[in-house]
């Protein structure tokens, strides 16, 4: 199970740094039922799809909000991207070990948010070279 009460607590802090009541988000946030803020700052699952509106509403920086929803709905994914060559057998290529072992000393060292932001610039890296390989 996934937790959100690292990112419960984050919304919190900005919620009463901004001086708003629950009630007052969750109508920004079309909630019904202030309640539902409570539960959301107290660990309940967070929808993702809803982070813009939460950036918005609580003047945070797009980017970041995501980051910290990605995070914890893709914690898995990021931490075998980042151990990677643990996890597989890849096929033997000049400098491929290095390269590999590097990216995964490099990771170690980053923050959870600094982590997304590396793999996201991997992905979009990968993405680029393989449009150019399919021509």
């Amino acid at each position: 199970m996934k937790d959100y009460k690292e990112l419960g607590e984050f919304l919190r802090k900005r919620r009463q740094e901004l001086g708003l009541t629950q009630k007052q988000v969750a109508e920004a946030l079309g909630y019904s039922f202030p309640n539902f803020i409570s539960m959301i700052e107290n660990g309940y699952k967070v929808p993702l799809k809803r982070y813009k509106d939460f950036a918005k509403v609580l003047k945070l920086d797009e980017r970041e909000t995501l980051m910290r929803f990605l995070m914890i709905e893709n914690e898995d994914a990021v931490n075998t991207l980042i151990n990677l060559p643990k996890l597989i057998n890849l096929p033997k290529l000049d400098g491929m070990d290095t390269l590999l072992s590097l990216i995964t000393s490099f990771c170690q060292n980053l923050s959870k948010d600094e982590k997304l932001i590396f793999i996201e610039k991997v992905m979009e890296l990968l993405d680029i070279s393989k449009k150019e390989i399919e021509g």
